[in-house]
């Protein structure tokens, strides 16, 4: 419950495939549900039809640096 409020505003994303080669998706899944219990902000993403390599798409890859540019465009502006 103490890193709730630590992980309030996303800052977390974890993503996996639920194929994934090593079985990280059951670790996804098991993070994003204990993240919901405590109520932290936790965004753990599974993507379907998909593996620990096959995830990074051309689309994934533009969607994953587009919310980085945003959250550094975000904190430039609180300085």
């Amino acid at each position: 419950r103490s890193l709730a409020k630590d992980l309030k505003g996303g800052k977390l994303h974890v993503y996996s495939g639920e194929d994934d080669n090593f079985l990280l998706d059951e670790a996804v899944k098991a993070l994003g549900e204990k993240a919901k219990k405590v109520g932290a902000d936790v965004k753990a993403e599974i993507f379907p039809n998909a593996n620990h390599w096959s995830i990074w798409t051309p689309a994934f890859t533009a969607r994953v640096q587009a919310e980085i540019d945003a959250l550094v465009k975000k904190a430039e502006k609180g300085k």
